[in-house]
């Protein structure tokens, strides 16, 4: 009887830790979650970033590729590399 009422008390306290245990776990796994939404939503936003100044990079690059293609053609108007600049520039985009 001894031996009977020892198992059940084991039993209950095996079942207070589990319940403890599956408490904590519970309380870590939603603290991962919102720190998981957090960095998704940072994540999101530093892509969106990186696409506009990617963007704002192409378009400052066609701005200078234009203002040297007027400065050749002001400055060296028969020159031939001008020529097979607007050549390859105008052939490339195919």
């Amino acid at each position: 009887m001894e031996q009977w009422v020892q198992a059940a008390r084991q039993k209950e306290e095996d079942s207070m830790a589990l319940a403890s245990y599956t408490k904590s776990d519970t309380s870590r796994i939603k603290e991962l979650q919102l720190e998981e939404t957090k960095a998704s939503k940072e994540l999101a936003s530093l892509e969106h970033l990186l696409e506009n100044e990617m963007s704002e990079t192409q378009s400052h690059q066609i701005q200078l590729d234009r203002t040297a293609e007027e400065f050749r053609y002001q400055n060296f108007p028969h020159s031939c590399q001008y020529i097979m600049d607007i050549y390859i520039s105008h052939f490339s985009e195919f």
